[in-house]
């Protein structure tokens, strides 16, 4: 059973490719297990069974954060059996979990990026402030806009750099293939994806992307002027256009 971990900063997507790859009849892709709130998850059909197999031991957070290759190893003998079964990590979650992974668990790593910032932080502020771990999973999306804040993004873009530069080059080294948010949301890319990961690709899924926010970035402000501001006096406009 090939073992793989999806590594990314939150908002990239991830989710999204957790549930494209588990349509696959051979794959079986569980939710950020190391999160506090994912791992709590009914409306995820693998993550919900496997919490329930695994019994009253890894329920508590500081359980699977303090002993991730423990957990790791019982999160695997607890699947039945499948060609490849992995799960999603966030960058900024626990390292001890990131360095388990990268450090010998996973057999195949995927790399998902999205280099947009403006669509992470806005991605985010939306989720956080429409309360999202509280809503009914598809419930439209509460919150139209969010008011950008120049300080707390420019916050957010150094954050967002600094575990790229911190994680980046030993994902890389460890042999991860890398594919981006804009590829995620595609066929083909998912294609290869399965292949990476030995299985044939034609029988996998194509699961429907429910998209929350609207691809006009700028749209999601109420203050759209003071962020076309800052990406042009920081060289960065490229951040307005639409992922695509």
């Amino acid at each position: 059973m090939i073992r793989f971990a999806i590594l990314s900063m939150p908002r990239t997507g991830s989710m999204m490719l957790a549930r494209q790859l588990g349509t696959h009849p051979d794959v079986t892709c569980y939710l950020a297990l190391f999160s506090r709130n994912e791992f709590l998850v009914d409306d995820h059909d693998d993550t919900a069974a496997l919490r329930a197999r695994l019994g009253d031991r890894w329920q508590d957070w500081d359980s699977r954060h303090t002993d991730p290759h423990a957990f790791l190893s019982a999160m695997t003998g607890a699947t039945p059996q499948t060609k490849a079964v992995g799960l999603k990590q966030h960058l900024s979650g626990p390292e001890s979990a990131t360095e388990a992974m990268i450090g010998g668990w996973a057999d195949r790593l995927i790399f998902l990026t999205r280099p947009n910032h403006l669509a992470t932080y806005s991605s985010a502020k939306l989720a956080n402030e429409a309360g999202w771990e509280q809503r009914e999973p598809g419930q439209p999306q509460a919150v139209d806009t969010i008011r950008f804040d120049a300080d707390d993004f420019a916050k957010h873009v150094r954050n967002r750099e600094r575990l790229d530069a911190k994680w980046r080059g030993r994902i890389m080294d460890a042999g991860a293939l890398e594919i981006s948010y804009v590829q995620a949301r595609r066929r083909e890319p998912i294609e290869d994806i399965w292949r990476f990961l030995g299985v044939d690709p034609a029988l996998g899924g194509e699961p429907d992307i429910l998209k929350k926010n609207p691809d006009d970035l700028l749209a999601r402000f109420d203050n759209p002027e003071e962020v076309t501001a800052w990406l042009r006096a920081n060289d960065r406009i490229e951040w307005a256009e639409p992922e695509l």
